[in-house]
């Protein structure tokens, strides 16, 4: 649920001369866990006390490479699946400053290669499920970002989010976006965690190849070589408003 409904705290792409890159997209997940372990974690002896997730002192942090977690199994029944080893999932949590991330990464040499990434990992999510199936399989390529680069003229393009068409197409989801008045009122904790869900900021941290000259966004911070992006998501689905392309025009 975490991961098809909320936009990572940070999406960090660098785009490098020889057309590779590499991609983090990380997910604050502190305050949403701990919230929905005190809905669902109500102490038994009906005094209307919760438990936090931070009650208990825990430090982590530990990296995974999708390839190492497949199955040989699978791996023998994927086309180019030993790309998979270019994709890492880092888990940090500090009870202690009430600290949970997920970063994920993926690099790649070239476009082209990303495409076919992005497709070993859908078909990765097979019948035996492990770490593709967590992180949506099928859904992968909504999750990364879809952007073009012009290295010849120097032009970074990034397709708008498709917010409103996921809502418009999810009945159950339009019907919650309709009743945000009424759930405030009646339910006003079950507001506070959709909030929590899909309020707050979504950045995008964009380094590129040469210093930026300009972009279509006038709030967008630029900083030499790179250019960073904030959106709201609670906002932009209330406004019903599609957002539109991100171009970027860089020194080549």
């Amino acid at each position: 649920m975490f991961l098809q409904s909320c936009m990572p705290e940070m999406t960090e792409i660098w785009v490098n001369k020889d057309e590779s890159g590499k991609m983090e997209m990380t997910f604050d997940m502190g305050e949403m866990a701990d919230m929905a372990m005190g809905m669902m974690d109500e102490d038994k002896e009906g005094d209307g006390s919760k438990k936090s997730m931070w009650d208990k002192e825990e430090k982590m942090d530990t990296t995974m490479n999708f390839y190492d977690q497949m199955p040989d199994s699978l791996k023998n029944t994927i086309e180019n699946a030993h790309l998979l080893k270019q994709m890492n999932l880092n888990m940090s949590v500090d009870s202690k400053k009430k600290m949970a991330k997920m970063t994920m990464s993926i690099s790649y040499k070239n476009m082209d290669e990303l495409a076919e990434l992005l497709k070993v990992m859908s078909e990765s999510k097979g019948e035996q499920g492990g770490m593709a199936a967590m992180m949506g399989g099928d859904d992968m390529n909504k999750m990364f970002v879809d952007y073009k680069v012009d290295y010849k003229h120097g032009v970074y393009r990034m397709p708008p989010m498709d917010v409103m068409s996921e809502i418009e197409n999810d009945p159950e989801m339009s019907k919650m976006f309709g009743s945000l008045d009424s759930l405030a009122l009646a339910d006003p904790e079950g507001m506070e965690f959709f909030e929590m869900m899909f309020g707050g900021s979504s950045k995008t941290k964009i380094h590129l190849p040469g210093k930026v000259q300009f972009t279509n966004d006038m709030n967008a911070k630029i900083d030499g070589n790179t250019v960073i992006f904030e959106d709201n998501i609670l906002e932009i689905m209330k406004s019903g408003k599609k957002p539109g392309e991100r171009l970027i025009k860089f020194k080549n």
